[in-house]
């Protein structure tokens, strides 16, 4: 235990903090992780994270407590992520304005921004009187954030170790958005590689917008396989790409961001065997409507059950989707990940 508690005792805290998560995930750092995250460099990430290993469970769960209370604490807003679109019902509902401009001044980034935007209908007839708020102070300010994000907090148990897809709640909007479109460019090249291809091109000519004509060309380009080769598994997962191409251009008539609906396809896919609370909470880190369709999607997915013929493909889903989102953290933590609008 000498050993053991030598080689943590030289680790930073920040280092301490990223093997624990890295102990709770089940994986062992990288080889290049010092390099990709300048903060871990001097570390002996090997020796530190077989060190977090050994350790019994009382100790290496008063190690994370320790570490955590270091931390510095968020507050609801930051925590839970809701996108703001989920937020007009609650502003709405507010009878006074002058409520909903302090409401709205407690919150960052974009969100009053967009929040005000939909709700001006209902602002802009309010008197002058009505508009003149001071700074609420920080007691009433954590108030009106906890009062306008409560029923977000409601939902169930959050998610725990034994979900797989709880790692998916780290991602930030930006990589959430990053993640979806990149399994969407994925379906749609399994569909273009697929002997499926021939009855989504005809699907697509009944639409005009230049997203089919984007995907059409994605799928014109990616080479056909010879019917006679292609094997059973090959036929299937192609089968269930060329669905989500159908579905996500079905349900926009071709027009938007059809690449994301099939990455949201996919994403509801692999959660089907998830629990409900945990998709809704997901969602709501999306804008309204992407999150709603997703919940929608989900629950056809698991309505479905284990048995339905895309059974193999569910199970599959999951590890997918999980290895895409550890790709897209490792690209953000690079600093090169490409821009996008979540």
């Amino acid at each position: 235990m000498t050993t053991i508690q030598a080689n943590l005792d030289a680790a930073t805290s920040f280092a301490r903090g990223f093997l624990l998560a890295s102990h709770w995930a089940e994986f062992a750092p990288d080889t290049d992780a010092a390099t990709r995250v300048p903060r871990l460099a001097g570390q002996n990430l090997e020796q530190e994270f077989e060190a977090i290993g050994l350790l019994p469970t009382d100790r290496r769960a008063a190690l994370g407590n320790v570490w955590l209370s270091s931390t510095k604490r968020m507050r609801m807003d930051e925590v839970l992520g809701v996108h703001w679109s989920w937020l007009t019902d609650e502003l709405l509902q507010e009878i006074s304005p002058a409520l909903v401009l302090l409401a709205l001044g407690c919150l960052r980034g974009d969100a009053p921004k967009e929040l005000l935007r939909a709700i001006w209908p209902k602002m802009r007839g309010a008197k002058s009187t009505d508009l003149d708020v001071p700074k609420p102070p920080p007691v009433l300010a954590a108030a009106l954030r906890r009062t306008v994000h409560a029923p977000f907090t409601l939902l169930g148990d959050r998610p725990r170790e034994e979900q797989p897809a709880a790692g998916l709640l780290l991602l930030k909007p930006r990589e959430l958005y990053l993640l979806v479109q990149d399994l969407g460019l994925r379906e749609i090249s399994r569909a273009g590689g697929s002997t499926h291809r021939e009855g989504v091109v005809r699907l697509l000519k009944d639409y005009q917008s230049a997203e089919v004509a984007r995907i059409a060309k994605l799928l014109k380009g990616q080479a056909q396989p010879d019917a006679e080769s292609a094997d059973e598994e090959e036929n299937r997962v192609s089968g269930v790409a060329v669905d989500l191409v159908k579905q996500a251009v079905e349900a926009t008539g071709g027009e938007g961001d059809v690449v994301g609906l099939v990455g949201l396809g996919k994403l509801a896919l692999a959660l089907a065997g998830e629990p409900a609370t945990f998709v809704r909470v997901l969602a709501q880190r999306m804008h309204r409507d992407l999150g709603e369709r997703l919940v929608a999607w989900y629950e056809i997915a698991a309505g479905a059950g284990p048995a339905h013929e895309d059974g193999n493909e569910r199970e599959s889903a999951l590890p997918e989707v999980l290895d895409r989102m550890r790709a897209i953290l490792t690209q953000s933590t690079s600093g090169s990940l490409a821009k996008g609008d979540a």
